[in-house]
Formats: structure tokens, sequence, C-alpha cells
């Protein structure tokens, strides 16, 4: 696969829980973490292999897919851990 532009594909690295290990669904939250996986051409800051954070209002989500894998820009991506 090719990502274009400034397009990153970013695999779900953990889901969410509380103190007490109750998992949250990513529906209940605003970000999601993962690692990137790949980046398109004109991606400048992030590179592959960054943990980030990013809304779960800004993705693409690719469902044909085992893993959870999302497709965003990179000015979506609100840090990098």
């Amino acid at each position: 696969m090719k990502l274009l532009q400034d397009y990153i594909l970013i695999t779900k690295e953990q889901d969410f829980a509380t103190s007490s290990g109750l998992i949250i669904d990513e529906n209940e939250v605003d970000l999601i973490q993962g690692r990137v996986t790949l980046v398109g051409e004109d991606v400048k800051k992030i590179k592959v292999g960054d943990k980030v954070f990013f809304s779960r209002y800004a993705i693409n989500e690719l469902e044909a897919t085992p893993e959870k894998l999302y497709i965003l820009k990179e000015d979506d991506v609100i840090g990098i851990l």
C-alpha cells in the first residue's frame, strides 16, 4: 500500500481502561492512541513507528482487516509520545 499526500496509516495500539481495569469502548473517549505504520510522501513531522494520539472524529477506519487500522491526515494528529 502507498499513501498519497499527507495521509498516515495508524494501527490501534491499546484499549483505554480505567484504573480498576474496566475497558472503555473507543466510542466513549475522544482520543485514540496508535502507532504510525505508513506515511504519505508529504508528511513532514511524523515518522513510521511514532506513537500518536488523535481524535476519533478525524479517522477513516479500514474495515477489512483483523486489526484496527485508521487513515487520517497529518494535521489531525494531536500529539506524539
